[in-house]
């Protein structure tokens, strides 16, 4: 049989985070045995069981395992708008305690934030928007400041 190409990003996720196929069908518990299986030998894969991988794996990134569209690890993302934020508040002056205050979160929560130790939420994407001003794009993905401010 000849393997699907989200197939295919199935091994290269395995290959990149030194998976054996063992530990995987032991690991992803919440589909069936066969359907990991199916996925092993070529099939292609279905939401569900990008889903699965991604709940035993949460750095796996279920869009990419089945459509091959953005990065493989989400990680890769999470730490791009991690990393904006914190350049963000920078930007405006503020220490960290300062923009949890302004963001109603715990000090700890935004250091985990800024840290990439937690995911952003659509609420802090627009609770930041709202306190600097910038465009969501610009905050979500780096978009240009100058072309989303002419929208």
């Amino acid at each position: 049989m000849t393997k699907t190409a989200s197939s295919k990003r199935l091994h290269q996720f395995l290959e990149a985070k030194k998976i054996t196929q063992k530990e995987f069908l032991t690991k992803v518990q919440t589909v069936s045995k066969n359907d990991l299986k199916k996925a092993l030998e070529g099939n292609q894969i279905s939401w569900a069981v990008a889903f699965a991988i991604q709940k035993s794996y949460p750095d796996c990134n279920p869009n990419w395992m089945v459509t091959g569209e953005e990065e493989m690890l989400l990680e890769e993302k999470t730490q791009t708008i991690n990393k904006r934020i914190k350049e963000i508040r920078i930007s405006m002056g503020l220490s960290a305690a300062e923009m949890a205050k302004k963001l109603n979160k715990p000090r700890s929560t935004y250091s985990q934030i800024e840290n990439g130790q937690m995911k952003v939420t659509l609420e802090m994407v627009r609770a930041i928007q709202g306190i600097s001003n910038l465009p969501y794009t610009y905050i979500i993905d780096g978009g240009s400041i100058e072309f989303a401010i002419k929208e």
